[in-house]
């Protein structure tokens, strides 16, 4: 029984950190891309097969 607690607190111990590590890389990913003067780019995350066969 003392191992189930114990792998139940650290469960809920890296779940809290975890989110806040989730939150918090991007924006420092941010701050330091505009110190450097670059510039975000976002793309789609799915294409419609119809575009690259409009290509052909």
């Amino acid at each position: 029984m003392h191992l189930y607690k114990l792998t139940h607190l650290m469960d809920q111990f890296v779940r809290s950190k975890g989110w806040a590590l989730r939150e918090n890389i991007p924006q420092a990913l941010d701050e330091h891309f505009k110190s450097t003067g670059h510039v975000n780019a976002a793309f789609p995350l799915f294409i419609p097969m119809s575009f690259p066969e409009k290509d052909r």
